[in-house]
């Protein structure tokens, strides 16, 4: 890396590098201005010859890339064009504080939340579905304290058909067909399982699979090994998963 060079008014050099900075330093010429980016300035020298140097910027979000080029031009003499090619004198990266403000003004955010809500048990709680309840102008909302149905976008499958490795090479293969035995992926079923282990009322929402055992997502968890004779459909997939939200008297309840 080079080391910039001042003069005996600090005025700027050309830069040196580092084995002959080392011997200025060695022989008493020059004396250390900075550390970073390393700067030395000689004690015998005023003023002298520079070149033309450019600092050239690569702007980003989290970290900026900052270079310091020489231009050198030649001229073919068999073609007569000239070649204007770069040496980097000194490169360095400069990495913002941008991501970590962004985080410290979150965390404080939320702690002054905490601190404005914790001795407010009066206050029309803060959901998105209260807010939509509150778009135009009112003195008082009722009857708030309701569930909500929570909808959440899952789409409708994957057109890829072949699992892959992180090395990209294929690991499995998907079926063909999404529908087995009249059902598919994301339709709500109710299972009614005579005997075994999982016997019993399973509500939920269904994956299929190529041998007809079936897994149901239940808002107990996953029950696996459903056979789809036991199965019946009460809701197509439509691309989105649905549950109900608790009311705050019963979230409140369960939390003691």
């Amino acid at each position: 890396m080079a080391v910039f060079v001042l003069d005996k008014k600090k005025q700027p050099l050309m830069p040196c590098s580092e084995k002959r900075a080392r011997l200025l330093l060695q022989r008493g010429r020059a004396v250390v201005v900075r550390l970073h980016p390393f700067t030395i300035r000689l004690k015998d020298r005023l003023g002298g010859k520079t070149q033309p140097l450019h600092l050239q910027l690569d702007p980003g979000s989290q970290t900026t890339g900052i270079a310091l080029v020489r231009d050198n031009e030649t001229l073919d003499p068999d073609t007569g064009e000239v070649h204007r090619a770069a040496h980097a004198v000194w490169l360095g990266e400069l990495t913002h504080r941008g991501a970590q403000i962004r985080n410290r003004l979150a965390s404080r955010r939320a702690c002054r939340r905490r601190r404005r809500t914790q001795n407010l048990r009066h206050r029309i709680p803060k959901t998105h579905a209260l807010d939509a309840a509150c778009v135009s102008l009112l003195d008082a909302l009722h009857g708030w304290n309701r569930p909500a149905l929570a909808i959440k976008a899952t789409g409708r499958g994957s057109y890829q058909r072949t699992r892959l490795n992180r090395f990209g090479f294929p690991r499995g293969y998907l079926m063909r067909e999404k529908r087995v035995e009249g059902f598919q992926t994301g339709d709500q079923v109710v299972a009614q399982v005579p005997s075994g282990e999982k016997a019993g009322p399973h509500s939920g929402r269904v994956a299929v699979r190529a041998s007809g055992s079936f897994n149901i997502q239940t808002a107990q968890g996953v029950v696996q090994g459903i056979s789809h004779r036991y199965c019946r459909v009460v809701q197509r997939a439509d691309g989105y998963n649905y549950s109900l939200q608790p009311t705050l008297t019963e979230e409140a309840r369960r939390v003691a």
